[in-house]
């Protein structure tokens, strides 16, 4: 049992036993990077993030995904139907998911300042956000 205001778990230093054995160079996280690599680092995030944001418009683009989403057909099969009805609940999930995300994410960690995690600004969050996802995938 916890004693109130006890840490519920000890922290652990995560290091590679590898890299210290037999050396008594400091450790990588001691030293300071150049303002080079700092850039690099940060160019490079922004290149993976453009990497997936092309894949993803590739892929709707190869598929034709705004023109199903607007017409509600295929534009090579006409005689199929998008089912709406599904279709909407996986919208609806999806902006559920987003809207929770957008409240714990954005509004109480940087507009509101709340210290604490997630689970201590609003406990109910999770499980919310975990049905509209799961809610969305399925339909």
């Amino acid at each position: 049992m916890l004693r109130p205001g006890a840490a519920r778990h000890e922290p652990v230093e995560l290091r590679p036993l590898a890299s210290s054995v037999g050396t008594d160079e400091e450790d990588d996280d001691d030293e300071r990077k150049s303002p080079t690599d700092d850039w690099l680092e940060y160019v490079l995030h922004k290149l993976h993030a453009l990497l997936w944001v092309v894949l993803a418009s590739a892929v709707a683009a190869y598929t034709n995904l705004f023109e199903l989403i607007i017409d509600g057909t295929p534009p090579s099969d006409p005689s199929r139907q998008l089912n709406r009805f599904a279709f909407n609940i996986g919208l609806a999930g999806f902006g559920g998911w987003c809207v929770v995300a957008i409240y714990l994410i954005v509004y109480a960690k940087y507009i509101k300042k709340m210290p604490g995690d997630w689970e201590q600004i609003w406990p109910q969050g999770i499980p919310i956000a975990t049905a509209c996802a799961v809610a969305s995938l399925l339909a």
